[in-house]
């Protein structure tokens, strides 16, 4: 329900994630097994797709457009902080 109330507002990008009909989803699938927590691609990738950071920030994290029209552009995350520098505290 929430998120068809989004797209009737507007405030929901569907090319980036479609709403799919209940009735079309099997329910009996399982989840994909999360990769095990450390710093590495996986599990990077997984935590971005987890919390649907490419909604905002774009397919490559590197800007992405605005939900709403008087909203700024999701800002580019991927170059931000000299990815690959960060130290774990970052």
């Amino acid at each position: 329900m929430l998120g068809r109330i989004l797209v009737a507002l507007g405030l929901f990008d569907m090319e980036a994630t479609p709403l799919i009909a209940a009735e079309v989803i099997d329910h009996t699938a399982l989840f994909a097994e999360a990769p095990a927590p450390g710093v590495t691609a996986g599990y990077g990738q997984y935590l971005t797709t987890l919390v649907l950071c490419t909604m905002c920030h774009g397919p490559d994290l590197k800007c992405g457009p605005p939900i709403d029209p008087a909203s700024p552009a999701g800002p580019n995350i991927a170059d931000y902080g000299a990815p690959g520098g960060w130290s774990e505290s970052d």
